[in-house]
């Protein structure tokens, strides 16, 4: 069918096109340009995941999280240390 739009053009609204979509009833946007690679990858820069920091139980040398008890010994600080309950297995 010549001439005849299944859509209606709506305008631009900060780098948005919008358009009205008789068929399905619903406005439709769509991007004014293409987003390249080096705009993406700039917007991405601080997505990179950090490492977790663990550090040595003064008591045992296994790896444990900073400010928390050690899973092996449960050392906490000189002044605490929790007393750990071995799990049974059947």
């Amino acid at each position: 069918m010549r001439g005849k739009r299944d859509y209606l053009y709506l305008g631009v609204d900060g780098g948005v096109v919008f358009f009205w979509m008789e068929e399905s009833e619903s406005l439709s946007m769509l991007p004014v340009k293409k987003t390249s690679k080096s705009r993406t990858r700039t917007r991405r820069a601080h997505h990179a995941l950090t490492p977790v920091n663990y550090t040595l139980c003064p008591k045992c040398s296994q790896a444990k999280l900073p400010h928390a008890a050690c899973s092996n010994c449960g050392y906490v600080n000189p002044d605490l240390t929790l007393k750990l309950g071995k799990e049974e297995t059947d």
